[in-house]
């Protein structure tokens, strides 16, 4: 019951606020935000592209997570490179990026909202050899069909995949 209410309000009263902020927030094309595993953990092919684009590239990148303990570890090792999920500071720096890399869905970022004016590119935690999605008998196919409607591009392996 207490799940059901917050997720009617984050979906039915932070959402349109988001979006609204969004909409109004003017996009920088350079900067790129990283995420990955609901934003718990740093690695996964976000952690790796994030260091490529760190190091060999002039875009501004950022990691964003939600998590106080990885974020502080995650400055020490990248100064000024990571924005938590959990500021205003975080926000801002995520409403005026254009895109964003992904690796397990729409909670890698924490409790900001992938909307349309974003570019979302899921680079998936691991290029599979198990069944995903809509192949999988497991799978909750509206919470599959809500993040994969989120999502822009996505990485793959071949182009059978």
């Amino acid at each position: 019951m207490l799940q059901n209410i917050v997720m009617f309000v984050y979906w039915n009263v932070w959402g349109p606020i988001f979006s609204i902020l969004d909409f109004f927030i003017p996009k920088r094309q350079d900067l790129l935000i990283f995420a990955a595993a609901n934003g718990d953990r740093f690695g996964e092919n976000s952690g790796h592209l994030f260091q490529f684009c760190l190091s060999e590239t002039k875009l501004d990148v950022r990691w964003c997570t939600g998590n106080k303990e990885l974020c502080k570890s995650l400055n020490e090792r990248f100064p000024g490179k990571v924005i938590s999920g959990r500021s205003l500071n975080g926000m801002y720096t995520f409403l005026r990026a254009k895109t964003v890399f992904i690796t397990h869905g729409r909670w890698d970022v924490h409790y900001f909202i992938l909307t349309r004016s974003k570019k979302v590119i899921n680079l998936w935690h691991g290029m599979p050899i198990k069944l995903l999605g809509w192949e999988c008998p497991a799978t909750d196919h509206k919470k599959w069909d809500a993040n994969i409607r989120q999502t822009d591009l996505i990485v793959v392996s071949s182009n059978f995949e």
